[in-house]
């Protein structure tokens, strides 16, 4: 509907005739209800038949303007549509657009005929639109005193009703200068001291309008009302703005000459101590002016920041109004708060009319402020170069170079903003070159901090004597255009002899300067000019330093390809250590990949790291490229069985003479503290899975494993086999014969042994059944007699297995010194150590046979030695994955063994209620164990279920809630709860055979690292190799790697050839790109050279700075020309 109002400015709202209505017939017959309503025309509205149902829709719709039928009806003042509608239901005071109402639009367009109406029609005065005004301030707003009147009829109150800016209809109709809605409110007992929201009363909108009716009224009234005139017209805004204040600012001379003689106070002030004259010298209206002066405005009057009428007139250019004031006696040099003059007020704002008249009137131009500047100073801080030789003229040359607070001439002003016609035109008069500021600088050093080129020329053909002078913290010209990155002036003055190594006061070089800041066009350009590289801070750093802490590639890569040395500074700080501390990854890969960089990652810290360790640590990615580069491949293709890898290990594992080297010694204790510099265990414990599983990692490994790691493993898991084959054929030899007291027998016809000689209690918990043909009170347990063991063999056997168990826990002990509590972190050393225990109390005493409990119990330690031997197979590379993937899935079956616990004990207590009378379910345990296997598939669903049931033991309901509960069991344990686990064991069978690698190097790491350190020191030095070479193409190797696991990564001979082609394309991008460099650096040249001749072309047109042909500008011009000729 409300896109359909868009047809409403196609129908014409102020005529009903049966002409037009005929007209409108043809035109709108096809219009929907809605478009004809809103047309206005009754006629049209009855024609479309418009049932009763759709009125309420169309009074209340609001079509893209937010607008309803009646307000378009009360907009265009059409009686009869508002009659229509408001006899059809249509709400009165319904709201639109900003909240007005249909009265509102009515009053706006000053509709009497349809405000009569609608107040009427019940039509409620009192309300406000968004803006917080009724439909009176909008009629006193537009002027309208008939529907003002109407309204005020209606509702007397509403003549001091408020808006939201706390402003009246009396507020209104002043500001709009509506003289006979004024009169109208008034007569209806406005309130004419009413305050808005600012503070103004009517009167200080009549006064700022100039309405002089409005005014006499205002005061007229207030007259009536015992208000005294010049009270009235002394009364304040917030601001302090009298009325006269108001009425100066609207230039009417009627008006202010009526606000004087009704008493208004010539010298009223404002909160900020301004007159009125001070408003109209401002404003420039010289009239006012001289009117206020000539009732008596004191000219030198002074606001709070003491500032005069002249002042501001001067300020603003103002001329007419400046003469009328020196006319009246203004004071043509009072000085403000910040003792600045008149003439200070217009040389800062550039009033060069204001000027040429102060200056002929006898104004002081040697006067100077608060900060001790001049009119000079001014001038050139403004830029105003227009108006500097009128300043010269009048002040002379011999002020030319007076200095203010800071020390500073009229020239570092025009310097520090770059004003080259300025600087040209002090130098040519006079200025001299040489005074410094307070800071030590020189007009050229405020010019190379922000100026342009232009400028710093006109600034060195004077001379170039102080082209190396130092300034501010020492620094000089070329130390302010670097640190500003002012590219232009750094190359023009290296190229006239600047000093580029010369240092600051903080002892930086330029080039330091430039690295640190990361400007990598300067430090080119400092380099090429020569700049020392490798030149020294106080502290030890140099350039490198700077850029790698910045991670600076181009800076950095620029100064190690210039030749920069990879020093140390006073910390022993590298500029690798510096990239490391600062997390600068790009820098750091640069500066891994010089030649240059094998003692820097060997060096050891205060904490006895290494710097390689430092980057496993801070930035694994630049070590990843470092082990990278320690893998050496012919660059050439070799034969097939020569192919040969080399493998540098002496920055992942340095050796025991390098830790031995290093280590220190406590000053307290006097005892040798060793450091430890392996970088694998460094990588383990961070988890730094890429690096653990690198090439050159698993190189180190299996060059350990091949000189000492196999054979001790190899001769351990001999001695562990020995052991285990000894004490598992003792077992089966001496095993404990069957017996017939046994929990078992609790299902036979028991026998009680008559060989007991210790009888115990009898079994009733674990094995109580309600079955009655199960007699278990005869149940009992006998501890059999200890026999002698009858062999000689089995003792010796006994003998031989006690000592292998004491030998091994002498191994434990031993490992639980040397390792700490790191060996409690092992589950497979609680294990081990169990295990021992258990076996020693199966064969002791030594030459006895074990009894029943002792034969239980070497069970339990047969089955944990033979899973320790599956365990010590986790080092071996073709078994230890599939172990350590198997201890990984169990581990992630244990995290869900209570989902499965919670479900066998539920489904266990209702098989032992429904099924007591089966014996499988007869007890708690044998019921759980039941459960299990039912769970894994075993459902024996007719033994036990269907021959308990029809033979009755299972009856009714029992045997309906049985099978009702077997059927929930079979989906939830066997099909969900199975496939749950085997789901979770092995869904991603990719990423847990990954860990399972890293698992097994990191076993292999701790395994070979505890070795390696339980070696004495000139073993391990004769042992260590800090590097190795393979050939993978051999039959050795490759029957090695079948078992053990192949390290080398291979390329076949596409990748290789892709790998040169990648290479070549690279070297030729570096070139393109260096050449591109250097005709950039060309073009700017150029593009300088080209500036320069225009500017000296300006410089002679304007102002030329010397007359001497052979002078240093000519000079200048010529070499300008000749470079610009030779570069094109």
């Amino acid at each position: 509907m409300k896109e359909r109002y868009s047809l409403i400015l196609c129908v014409v709202f102020t005529s009903s005739s049966i002409l037009q209505l005929s007209a409108y017939m043809t035109a709108f017959s096809s219009l929907a209800p809605d478009v004809a309503a809103k047309s206005g025309d009754v006629s049209l509205i009855q024609l479309c038949n418009i049932p009763s149902s759709d009125y309420s829709i169309l009074n209340s719709e609001q079509d893209e303007y937010g607008l309803t039928p009646l307000h378009y009806a009360a907009k265009f003042n059409n009686i009869n549509a508002i009659e229509h509608f408001l006899n059809r239901g249509a709400d009165v005071n319904i709201r639109g657009h900003y909240e007005v109402t249909p009265l509102y639009m009515s009053a706006r367009y000053n509709h009497i005929e349809a405000v009569e109406v609608l107040l009427k029609h019940g039509a409620n005065p009192e309300i406000k639109d968004s803006e917080g005004d009724t439909a009176l301030h909008i009629a006193a707003k537009l002027g309208f005193p008939d529907v003002c009147k109407i309204l005020i009829n209606k509702k007397p109150s509403l003549v001091n009703e408020d808006n939201n800016d706390m402003l009246s209809p009396l507020h209104l109709a002043c500001k709009r200068n509506r003289f006979l809605v004024c009169q109208l409110l008034i007569e209806n007992a406005a309130n004419v001291t009413h305050r808005s929201v600012d503070g103004s009363l009517p009167i200080h909108f009549a006064a700022a309008k100039g309405g002089k009716d409005i005014i006499n009224l205002l005061l007229d009234v207030a007259a009536l009302r015992n208000i005294r005139e010049e009270d009235h017209l002394g009364l304040m805004d917030y601001d302090g703005r009298t009325v006269l204040h108001k009425v100066v600012t609207s230039g009417n001379i009627s008006a202010i000459l009526i606000c004087i003689r009704r008493g208004a106070n010539i010298m009223a002030s404002q909160n900020n101590g301004s007159t009125p004259l001070h408003l109209a010298a401002s404003g420039g209206c010289h009239v006012v002016s001289k009117v206020l002066i000539r009732h008596g405005a004191k000219v030198n009057a002074k606001c709070e920041l003491g500032i005069t009428p002249l002042h501001l007139a001067s300020s603003f250019g103002h001329i007419e109004v400046i003469k009328i004031l020196l006319a009246e006696g203004a004071d043509i040099n009072a000085v403000d708060n910040k003792f600045q003059t008149p003439l200070m007020f217009a040389t800062e704002n550039g009033s060069l009319e204001a000027i040429k008249h102060l200056i002929s009137q006898g104004a002081d131009t040697t006067k100077v402020d608060d900060q001790n500047r001049n009119c000079l100073h001014l001038t050139c801080r403004g830029g105003h170069d227009i108006i500097l030789p009128y300043i010269l003229q009048a002040e002379g040359k011999d002020h030319i170079n007076d200095t203010d607070c800071l020390d500073r001439t009229a020239l570092h002003y025009a310097a520090e903003e770059g004003y080259r016609k300025i600087i040209a035109t002090l130098l040519s008069s006079g200025a001299t070159f040489e005074i410094s500021d307070a800071d030590d600088n020189l007009p050229i050093h405020l010019a190379c901090r922000n100026a342009d080129l232009a400028s710093v020329k006109v600034l060195c053909a004077k001379s170039l004597t102080h082209l190396n002078s130092p300034g501010e913290r020492s620094r000089t010209p070329l130390h302010q255009a670097i640190v500003n990155n002012n590219i232009p002036v750094v190359h023009f003055l290296i190229k006239f002899g600047a000093n580029i190594n010369k240092r600051d006061g903080s002892y930086h070089t330029p080039l330091y300067l430039a690295a640190e800041r990361g400007f990598f066009d300067i430090a080119k350009a400092l380099i090429d000019a020569g700049a020392c590289i490798n030149a020294k801070l106080i502290d030890g750093q140099t350039a490198l330093h700077a850029a790698a802490r910045k991670d600076d590639v181009e800076i950095t890569e620029l100064l190690l390809s210039s030749g920069a040395d990879i020093t140390r500074d006073l910390n022993n700080r590298t500029c690798l250590d510096v990239a490391i501390k600062h997390q600068s990854k790009n820098a750091a890969l640069v500066i891994v990949k010089q030649a240059k960089i094998a003692n820097i990652l060997q060096k050891v810290d205060n904490e006895g790291k290494t710097v390689f360790q430092r980057l496993v640590e801070v930035l694994p990615e630049v070590a990843e490229v470092v082990m990278d580069r320690c893998i050496v491949r012919p660059k050439f293709k070799e034969k097939y069985q020569h192919y040969t890898v080399k493998y540098d290990f002496s920055y992942i594992d340095p050796g025991p003479a390098f830790e031995e080297e290093h280590s220190t010694t406590d000053i307290e204790t006097d005892k040798i503290i060793s450091i430890r510099c392996n970088a694998l265990q460094t990588m383990k414990k961070l988890k730094r899975s890429n690096l653990v599983s690198h090439e050159l990692s698993r190189a180190v490994l299996d060059h350990k494993w091949r000189t000492f790691g196999a054979y001790f493993f190899f001769l351990n898991l001999a001695i562990y086999l020995t052991y285990l084959f000894l004490l598992t054929y003792f077992a089966i030899q001496l095993k404990a014969a069957p017996r017939a007291n046994n929990y078992s027998s609790a299902f036979a016809a028991p026998t009680i042994s008559t060989r007991s000689r210790l009888l115990v209690t009898t079994m009733t918990s674990l094995l109580k059944t309600s079955n009655p043909a199960i007699n278990t009170s005869q149940i009992t347990t006998t501890i059999e007699p200890l026999d002698k063991v009858s062999s000689t063999f089995h003792i010796v056997l006994q003998v031989v297995v006690l000592i292998f168990v004491v030998i091994n826990l002498v191994k434990e002990v031993y490992q639980i010194f040397h390792s700490g509590y790191i060996y409690f972190t092992s589950f497979s050393n609680y294990m081990e150590i169990i295990m021992y225990c258990l076996v020693i109390l199966m064969l002791i005493p030594p030459n006895m046979t074990p009894n029943d409990w002792q034969w239980k119990i070497g069970s339990v330690a047969l089955f944990l030695a033979w899973i320790n031997l599956l365990l010590f197979m986790e080092r071996i590379s073709f078994l230890g994955l599939y172990v350590i993937m198997l201890r990984n899935v169990l581990v992630t079956f244990l995290k869900i063994i209570t989902v499965v616990v919670i479900f066998i004990v539920a489904f266990s207590f209702v098989f032992i209620i429904l099924a007591k009378t089966e014996d499988v379910f007869s007890t708690f345990p044998l019921t759980m164990v039941k459960v299990l296997v039912m769970m894994v598939g075993e459902l024996d669903y007719n033994d036990t279920i269907v021959k308990a049931i029809s033979s009755g033991r299972i009856s009714y309901p029992n045997n309906i809630l049985l099978l009702l509960m077997f059927v929930i069991f079979i989906f939830l344990m066997p099909i969900l709860l199975m496939n749950l686990m085997i789901g979770l064991a092995i869904g991603d069978i990719d990423k847990i055979q990954k860990n399972a690698i890293l698992g097994r190097l990191a076993i292999q790491i701790d395994f070979l690292d505890d070795l390696e350190r339980s070696l004495p020191t000139w073993l391990r030095k004769k042992l260590y190799s800090s590097s190795v070479v393979r050939r993978p193409h051999t039959f050795g190797y490759k029957l090695y790697s079948v078992f053990y696991g192949d390290i080398a990564q291979h390329e076949d001979d596409d990748n290789e050839l892709w790998v040169e082609e990648f290479e070549k394309l690279h070297r030729e991008s570096d070139w393109q790109r260096k050449q591109i460099r250097a005709l950039f650096h060309e073009i700017e040249k150029i593009t300088i050279a080209l500036t320069d001749i225009q500017n000296s072309n300006r410089n002679d047109q304007i102002l030329p700075v010397a007359q001497d042909p052979a002078s240093l500008d000519s000079h200048l011009a010529r070499e300008d020309n000749l470079d610009n000729t030779s570069q094109f």
